[in-house]
């Protein structure tokens, strides 16, 4: 995972979340971008006011959403180089949302991060495919309007199942097999045991 030297919300993603704060929006955060862009001091300066990313080189779903509390949101991605023809460095991530306001449908860049001291996505060798994960937190405070769309196919990060709740393993488990989740979670929820884990990721393998 990349050690970002700047993460912002940017201006159309404060401005979404004030829309989701008064109810005249709804939002799904849905992809996550990588890219090998370099910004000058003035660039980062106003880093916030971008709507894409500066060298976009490719795009993931999101593999495992989290509410830390009742005003954060984590989502999470992995990305593999089994495209990557030409190896890049990671310099910069951005998130997307889909924003549905008055009827009309728009996606936004919500987020964006930038790093000087990059990782780098190798090209694909054709044997050993390389894995970048990444994770964001926003700060929400309507988390009823905003969405986070997990795609099935995505992966299921290990760390995320071991530290899920019985709720949340459940969860994750039927939103990648398209069922609606369960309610949740319940102030008695614990963390989910090794056999919860590993009977969730049992059913994952017969996707």
């Amino acid at each position: 995972m990349s050690n970002w030297d700047l993460g912002v919300v940017t201006d159309a993603g404060v401005t979404l979340l004030n829309k989701l704060e008064a109810g005249v929006a709804t939002a799904t955060i849905d992809t996550i971008a990588i890219g090998n862009g370099v910004y000058s001091s003035t660039e980062k300066a106003t880093i916030a006011r971008r709507t894409a990313l500066k060298s976009q080189k490719m795009t993931a779903a999101i593999a495992s959403r989290r509410f830390p509390d009742d005003r954060t949101l984590e989502v999470k991605t992995s990305l593999d180089n089994i495209t990557v023809s030409t190896g890049f460095y990671i310099t910069e991530c951005g998130v997307f949302a889909t924003v549905t306001e008055g009827g009309e449908t728009s996606t936004i860049l919500f987020a964006i991060a930038y790093t000087e001291t990059p990782d780098y996505m190798s090209p694909y060798n054709g044997s050993y495919p390389q894995t970048q994960i990444e994770d964001f937190y926003f700060p929400i405070s309507n988390t009823d309007a905003l969405t986070v769309t997990i795609t099935p196919g995505a992966y299921v990060l290990a760390e995320d199942l071991g530290l899920a709740t019985e709720t949340e393993v459940r969860n994750m488990a039927d939103e990648l097999m398209g069922e609606s989740p369960s309610p949740g979670p319940s102030p008695e929820d614990e963390i989910a045991t090794d056999e919860e884990v590993e009977e969730a990721i049992e059913n994952l393998d017969d996707l």
